[in-house]
């Protein structure tokens, strides 16, 4: 039998998630997937979308928890800066 979701797939949801990670947790989510009869196209897509929601809220949350995710914020508005005062010369 296939399996309910993929490696690819879930680095496809999950951009974050290693290839080692994907490949671990693929079977385990497939089994749980088929044990609870999350098995047509409609179930499978609201469970995976639900989960890696739940992950990003997660990661998102360990991010704050460690000023990671202020780091991020800072690099990123100073990098849109940059863009827009390059942007700015050539026009």
């Amino acid at each position: 039998m296939k399996p309910l979701v993929s490696v690819e797939e879930l680095r496809k949801l999950m951009p974050h998630l290693s290839l080692g990670k994907a490949g671990y947790y693929a079977p385990l989510l497939s089994a749980a997937m088929e044990e609870q009869d999350i098995t047509t196209k409609p179930r499978r897509c609201a469970f995976l979308a639900q989960l890696a929601h739940g992950a990003q809220v997660l990661l998102r949350e360990r991010r704050r928890r460690t000023g990671i995710f202020t780091s991020l914020h800072a690099v990123r508005n100073a990098r849109r800066r940059s863009s827009e005062a390059v942007e700015g010369r050539l026009h």
